[in-house]
């Protein structure tokens, strides 16, 4: 009896619960608050009235954007392909990677200074590809992945991307 009566009183007044882990010594885990993600609220494009040596160019917006416009071929690609028999897990991980990849891209992409021909264009795909991320990242821990209507809607989305980057490259010069 008294060892129960010493444990009941070294415990309490304990305010936290029981953690195994919590004797190792382990630094405090890193926190860190996301940027604002949605749609309605991308960020503007920075113009410059006249054409500058600072000015983003063609050869900026395809090291920014190209490279995750090939990965959301590939991304989408599977997961049309082969998404739905993929298991949940394997499909979240790749949503989340292609979402935090793409992100960074088009905010990069946003950051940059353009002149006055392209910042509408650019504007407008930033516009249209923060849309389909947020649609993309709806995949995770979610039944969309086994819906055909929100396949058709990812499919116009990605069109929509396709069509601004082809007007964004023709005001760059790109085309």
């Amino acid at each position: 009896m008294i060892i129960g009566v010493v444990v009941v009183i070294a415990l309490r007044g304990s305010s936290t619960k029981y953690d195994p882990g919590a004797s190792k010594a382990t630094a405090p885990p890193e926190v860190t608050t996301p940027e604002p993600t949605s749609a309605s609220t991308s960020p503007t494009v920075t113009t410059v009235e006249t054409p500058a040596s600072g000015a983003a160019d063609g050869e900026d917006y395809t090291a920014i954007i190209g490279p995750t416009n090939e990965a959301k071929s590939k991304f989408l690609t599977k997961v049309f392909v082969s998404g739905r028999a993929t298991p949940q897990f394997e499909v979240n991980q790749e949503v989340t990677e292609f979402v935090s990849a793409a992100r960074r891209s088009v905010d990069e992409l946003a950051a940059q200074t353009w002149s006055p021909a392209a910042a509408g264009k650019i504007e407008d795909l930033v516009r249209v590809y923060n849309i389909f991320i947020d649609d993309v990242d709806l995949l995770r821990y979610s039944s969309f992945l086994y819906s055909d209507s929100f396949f058709d809607k990812l499919r116009t989305e990605s069109d929509a991307v396709r069509q601004a980057a082809i007007e964004t490259k023709e005001a760059l010069g790109l085309s």
